[in-house]
């Protein structure tokens, strides 16, 4: 009788393991979840204020060439607006493209931890295992 309640209680430790181990996973996944949200609004903030910036950049640049006589509509002012604009583009874009980058490492390394945390997991298990195997052999 001593036997069974052993292996039962070896397997009632290995259910909990499981259980902690999917906890804890899905605590950090909720981590990465939050982690990554809260990234993406800041950069919504940056890229509000960078088109912001450029409307003041813009008119500025308009009204001087007004001031200068010169019509901000066309020839080389129209380029430097333009070039203004493609310029925050780029710079938006090249944010974006860092975040996503970000992004796809953290769950990269969401996954291989979580790998990591499975086998540990399982070779705990299984030591615990032997252990009572053992345990019960040498009686």
């Amino acid at each position: 009788m001593g036997d069974f309640a052993t292996v039962a209680m070896m397997g009632l430790k290995m259910i909990q393991s499981d259980q902690q181990a999917k906890v804890q996973q899905n605590a950090a996944m909720a981590q990465q979840r939050a982690d990554v949200q809260q990234r993406q609004y800041q950069l919504q903030i940056q890229e509000r204020e960078k088109r912001d910036r450029l409307k003041r950049a813009q008119a500025t640049q308009r009204s001087r060439f007004g001031a200068q006589g010169l019509n901000p509509a066309g020839g080389s002012a129209a380029a430097l607006l333009e070039g203004l604009r493609k310029e925050t583009e780029k710079s938006i874009a090249d944010q974006w493209g860092l975040n996503t980058m970000r992004n796809n490492q953290l769950a990269e390394n969401a996954q291989s931890k979580t790998r990591i945390n499975l086998l540990e997991t399982r070779n705990n298990q299984i030591n615990q295992g032997l252990g009572g195997v053992f345990n019960l052999l040498e009686r």
